[in-house]
């Protein structure tokens, strides 16, 4: 894992295994802070300290409310990562709310993007609201279930369904 991104995850999991609230603003900053390491993650095409983000739990589920597994996550991840050229990602943490041994982050996910995989390239460029859950496992944070709220985009200027 890259080192940046590995000791965010560290730090994180040394603030929320205290038994005192941390505040709120704390933990947006701490939260922005793992949100950029993950975009650049993405920029160096590092598929291994991304996934490394995830618990062996993780679901993910789409505006529509459809829930993607373990496994399936795993594989969009890889092909995103993968195909990833060019462009812009930027993440805005929102809100974070505590709750025993798991976080909740609103983020904001904007991205205009191109994707190839060698012989064609694509345009993606989206706006999306997820309430994205965190707990302490082991040596870091890891994300546990990541919900998308809204999303709103295009693909080669056709919307996304």
């Amino acid at each position: 894992m890259i080192k940046k991104l590995a000791m965010r995850l560290l730090t994180m999991a040394v603030v929320f295994s205290t038994s005192r609230a941390v505040p709120a603003d704390d933990l947006k900053t701490k939260f922005q802070g793992l949100y950029d390491a993950l975009v650049q993650a993405v920029a160096d095409k590092k598929v291994d300290d991304v996934l490394g983000i995830l618990a062996d739990d993780f679901i993910s589920v789409n505006a529509k409310g459809q829930a993607k597994s373990h496994e399936a996550s795993v594989e969009d991840m890889k092909s995103m990562v993968t195909l990833f050229k060019s462009g812009h990602m930027k993440f805005t943490v929102q809100e974070v709310k505590q709750n025993g041994g798991s976080l909740m982050v609103r983020n904001r996910l904007e991205s205009d993007i191109v994707l190839s995989d060698g012989k064609e390239e694509h345009h993606l460029v989206s706006d999306e609201i997820s309430d994205d859950t965190w707990v302490v496992v082991g040596d870091g944070v890891r994300l546990q279930k990541s919900v998308t709220v809204s999303r709103t985009g295009k693909v080669d200027d056709k919307p996304i369904e």
